[in-house]
């Protein structure tokens, strides 16, 4: 029931034809990272209001011609809703997402454009991107940075100083050392060593700036 082209996949359910593209998913062992999470959420604003949402296994349980037990709400849904777009979950927060087929076609030649170029949306994929890296920053960038710092009561001064200093500081030591944050599958990575003795250098300047009378 599934078939293949290049990076295109296709299921039939209810006489209903799907296409998907190994761009329109993601998740954090698999798929298109950014660019994949971009991609569905551009087709996700396209196909507001017309979305039926199921697990990946369900999917592949009604695709392949099986009714009963297993999916069988999903199918009765999608029969009613006769979607545009299917959302499929998989496991560790995967996503992929099916169109119909003449709607792919058609609307803004979504099939025709990812073989040329994988990206729906720069912009999408700059915004995902940038979400990353700030999600980053607050779980293990900023933490990471911190430690890099003398063990003098420096570390102690950095974790009181303003959010916004700190990653002003980071952001300036990310240009001036010519760094960027790497896309992984669901987040970026950051070479923290590369930066560390730059950041270092204008968060001490910060600091001393805080004990210095206007």
């Amino acid at each position: 029931m599934r078939k293949k082209h290049l990076d295109m996949e296709s299921i039939k359910i209810d006489g209903r034809k799907y296409v998907s593209h190994g761009s329109w998913c993601f998740g954090d062992y698999g798929g298109a990272g950014s660019v994949g999470l971009a991609n569905i959420r551009v087709l996700t604003d396209e196909c507001e209001g017309r979305i039926v949402s199921c697990g990946s296994d369900t999917l592949q349980h009604i695709s392949e011609g099986c009714p009963y037990g297993l999916g069988a709400d999903t199918l009765e849904e999608i029969r009613a809703e006769r979607p545009w777009m299917i959302s499929a979950g998989g496991s560790y927060g995967g996503e992929q997402v099916w169109i119909r087929k003449p709607l792919a076609i058609r609307c803004r030649d979504w099939l025709e454009s990812v073989q040329e170029y994988s990206a729906l949306s720069d912009d999408e994929v700059s915004r995902v991107e940038m979400e990353w890296e700030e999600e980053a920053w607050e779980s293990w960038i900023r933490s990471d940075l911190i430690r890099t710092l003398p063990d003098d009561g420096s570390q102690e001064e950095a974790e009181m100083m303003p959010w916004e200093t700190l990653f002003e500081a980071y952001r300036q030591a990310m240009e001036e050392t010519n760094t960027y944050a790497e896309p992984e599958y669901s987040g970026v990575a950051v070479d923290v060593d590369r930066i560390a003795a730059v950041w270092a250098e204008l968060v001490s300047e910060a600091i001393a700036d805080m004990y210095t009378p206007n």
